[in-house]
């Protein structure tokens, strides 16, 4: 291994220790739309070997972003998009102690901050985040329960953030990563009053875990397809979506189901060519309609999941009995 992969697992491991947990999700998205996406859990003990660590740099360099964090909701991230520094400050200085800070940008931060000793349901975690966000001013776009922030050791591929066509982008740099998560003293209020906000039905981020998998139960197929399973998050079935939008689009010479208002031939495309190309899980590519669809958008709540599986069974091939 050479001294560059060296110094990022290095930085990987720090953050795997900070942020403990028995899998981690990887996403590899290219920033060109181009070029096909990963998107999977690792088994931790896996995901910073040398072979990883290793394609990880491969893709980073040929252009893609990195990201990850632990599949666990005990951990939330916030996004500090803007006046970053000043931001952590406050933080400190309201003694909401995160468990590890990434540099992604110059003022620009992912703070992860541990909130529980155990995993917490979805919609809770989200409400939770969003409420950590709203008061630190961090960016709205990534409170999803399960949010990917970028990995320490690579560079961000954004444009605006790169100088010229040489210029790698700024490296993502580990600032604090604490030998053991350490959950803040104000956590505990907010976390109470997202759990009243979640019970009283005031906000529900999320889809119903319970709900979806009573509907699934309760359609005539035989092939067990349940989007509340994955833990893909609405950004990240947008970027994935729009990506083999765009992917296919230049293969085809812009020649697309979805050029003609075929929304659902657009879908069916969408599912088959990432079955095909990538690792994705019947799950993942049903939780990506559920959140990106537009044909299913427009359907009751049960007709919208039977949509959904109907149309992944079809691309996929995995047709119930």
């Amino acid at each position: 291994m050479n001294p560059g992969s060296r110094k990022t697992q290095l930085h990987l491991t720090k953050l795997q220790f900070a942020l403990p947990a028995l899998e981690w999700i990887i996403a590899v998205i290219p920033e060109d739309g181009k070029g096909f996406v990963f998107r999977k859990p690792i088994l931790s003990r896996k995901m910073f070997s040398r072979e990883n660590v290793e394609w990880y740099r491969a893709r980073n360099a040929n252009g893609c972003h990195i990201y990850g964090r632990p599949n666990s909701t005990k951990y939330i991230l916030l996004d500090l998009d803007s006046d970053g520094q000043a931001k952590l400050d406050q933080l400190k200085s309201d003694n909401f102690t995160p468990t590890a800070v990434i540099e992604t940008s110059p003022d620009n931060f992912h703070v992860w901050i541990a909130v529980s000793g155990v995993d917490l349901p979805i919609p809770i975690a989200t409400t939770l985040s969003k409420l950590i966000c709203k008061r630190y001013g961090g960016d709205v776009g990534s409170t999803d329960a399960l949010h990917v922030g970028r990995l320490p050791g690579l560079r961000n591929k954004k444009p605006q953030y790169r100088t010229c066509d040489a210029d790698g982008g700024p490296l993502v740099l580990l600032r604090t990563a604490r030998h053991a998560p350490i959950i803040p003293d104000g956590v505990g209020m907010l976390l109470r009053e997202a759990i009243s906000i979640v019970e009283n039905g005031d906000t529900l981020p999320l889809p119903s875990t319970h709900g979806a998998c009573a509907l699934v139960s309760n359609t005539s197929r035989n092939i067990d397809i349940d989007p509340s399973r994955s833990t893909m998050t609405a950004t990240e079935a947008r970027e994935i979506y729009m990506h083999d939008i765009q992917f296919q689009a230049v293969r085809n010479n812009w020649n697309l189901p979805i050029q003609k208002g075929l929304r659902s031939d657009a879908d069916f495309a969408v599912v088959k060519g990432l079955y095909l190309r990538e690792t994705f899980e019947l799950d993942d590519l049903a939780a990506l309609l559920m959140y990106e669809s537009e044909k299913a958008t427009e359907r009751t709540p049960s007709a919208k999941l039977e949509y959904v599986v109907a149309t992944v069974e079809s691309a996929t091939g995995n047709k119930g009995k």
